[in-house]
């Protein structure tokens, strides 16, 4: 591991005009947790190779992020400084520039950043989704995590090729600012491929130059935060993620000045950017180096196994029979399964809540995320088509039995239903939501633009009466398919079918 920190010249100038200079270094540190510290002229030692000695001048002059401060005295953190004080000092650093309407947001992201030092040890890095309108603080918010995630890399202009040739180089995190725009030029969509690819560690982008016919792959897993502007992201970016509402700041509220964040360095003191820098990259060196002390002993993995405890185990006893162990533990009554996506975010974020002490408002959030995520996705073609489906299931279900009270759909009448239920009957539905959402001065979307979304979908469907295409429910994953996004997109009509009997049947 190669990390480049600044400390004072021992040489200072005499002249008071030149300030406190600093120079930089480089500290190389080895498997064995033998360390090396790197000056920029021994780099020039014959002792490296041409390709170690352009790897160590390229960290100690290209690199893009903000180094540390001096590191702490044989790497270890002191005076107690563990995981769980820097936490609060981050939070406290994170209220003084930045306001979130939520109160427990400053958790969240407080063990975001803390999660961004110990990237090796997740499989998953989520994105964090600052969204809000104009002059939210969103662009502010960024730039103040900027200063303290690890290797912090913040951009307003870029390529879907240049993010991954530096992340791969670099292993920075990310902070996308205008996303929303780089995502409307031409190449948009390689941005969002990199988006979802960096979620999951062993991911490659992999793409093509049409004009030496190369091509390229590049490692891309890494933390990334975005700003976005009132949506504005495909649904497969925002459920890997964690969205922050941001709105204005309310009136008579003060914040500290984010462009004279070098100037308040003395004044801040343990609160200074570079000071909790220093003290996570003191806490990486010491976790990568296999430091086991008294004074310091990080189990990470312990703790990821505590997580999927929580997260998939079920209370047995008393009130909380049947609901999930997470939610006993922080005490949040009704909470939803954590599962798919969620589960993976909350493999990595709730796993830094418990070692912080911060797990009940991170699980909080990460649970109320599931229904916030539901609201954003709803209006997605998929699940407005999707919606159609089940309005047109519940027309069709009046005109065949409007004589046998209305009842819940079992396996026999959803194949009945799902028989008589037409691809235009689908189209003429999801015209009809569009219209009662506000759009009803726009033309109707076609029956073939509809037909493409169903088979998206999965659901297969047959030419039949009157030249219209009719559904073929009992096609073996038509049914497994049908009670999913009625759980993802319509969980309020899950008490209108017998799911048990469709689940075994299906």
């Amino acid at each position: 591991m190669i990390e480049r920190f600044v400390e004072a010249n021992p040489k200072p100038s005499t002249d008071p005009r030149d300030g406190d200079p600093l120079i930089s270094k480089i500290m190389v540190l080895k498997e064995d947790y033998v360390t090396n510290i790197i000056s920029d002229t021994e780099i020039h030692s014959p002792h490296y190779t041409p390709i170690e000695k352009a790897k160590l001048q390229r960290v100690l002059y290209e690199s893009g992020w903000l180094p540390p401060g001096k590191p702490r005295k044989e790497l270890l953190p002191d005076d107690g400084d563990d995981l769980s004080k820097i936490h609060n000092r981050i939070v406290r650093y994170l209220r003084r520039y930045v306001w979130f309407t939520d109160d427990n947001s400053y958790d969240l992201v407080a063990g975001w950043v803390l999660s961004t030092y110990f990237r090796e040890s997740f499989h998953y890095a989520p994105i964090l989704i600052l969204d809000g309108v104009t002059v939210s603080g969103k662009s502010t918010t960024l730039k103040v995590l900027n200063q303290i995630v690890y290797r912090g890399t913040y951009l307003t202009s870029y390529s879907a090729a240049a993010l991954a040739r530096i992340i791969e180089s670099d292993g920075p995190t990310m902070l996308l600012d205008e996303i929303v725009g780089n995502l409307q030029t031409d190449r948009g969509i390689e941005v969002c491929e990199l988006l979802k690819a960096a979620f999951e560690d062993g991911n490659l982008l992999i793409r093509a130059d049409p004009k030496s016919q190369r091509i390229y792959k590049n490692r891309v897993y890494t933390h990334i935060a975005i700003a976005v502007k009132a949506a504005g992201l495909p649904e497969d970016v925002y459920n890997r993620g964690l969205r922050i509402n941001m709105i204005g700041m309310p009136e008579g509220h003060r914040l500290g000045d984010i462009d004279s964040i070098r100037e308040d360095e003395d004044t801040l003191d343990d609160l200074s950017p570079m000071n909790i820098r220093t003290a996570l990259y003191s806490l990486r060196w010491a976790y990568l180096g296999g430091v086991t002390q008294d004074t310091f002993h990080l189990d990470l993995k312990g703790h990821m196994q505590k997580t999927k405890r929580h997260l998939t185990e079920q209370v047995e006893e008393g009130e909380w029979r049947g609901q999930w162990l997470y939610a006993f533990v922080n005490d949040l009554k009704n909470a939803p399964e954590i599962r798919g996506r969620a589960r993976n975010i909350a493999s990595t974020l709730y796993t830094m809540g418990l070692i912080t002490l911060s797990g009940a408002p991170i699980i909080k959030m990460i649970a109320d995320s599931i229904d916030a995520n539901r609201e954003i996705i709803i209006d997605t073609a998929e699940a407005v088509t999707f919606m159609g489906m089940v309005d047109a299931v519940f027309a069709k279900r009046g005109d065949l039995y409007k004589n046998m009270g209305v009842g819940k759909i079992n396996i026999d009448t959803f194949d009945k239903i799902l028989e008589n239920v037409s691809t235009t009957d689908v189209a003429f539905s999801y015209n009809k939501i569009l219209k009662d959402q506000g759009n009803a001065g726009r033309d109707d979307v076609p029956t073939k633009t509809i037909t493409s979304k169903i088979l998206a979908l999965g659901f297969e469907y047959k030419r039949g009466r009157q030249n219209r295409s009719y559904f073929i429910p009992q096609h073996v994953n038509f049914k497994p398919f049908f009670m999913r996004y009625l759980r993802m997109w319509a969980p309020e009509y899950l008490d209108d079918f017998d799911i048990e009997e469709v689940r075994k049947k299906g």
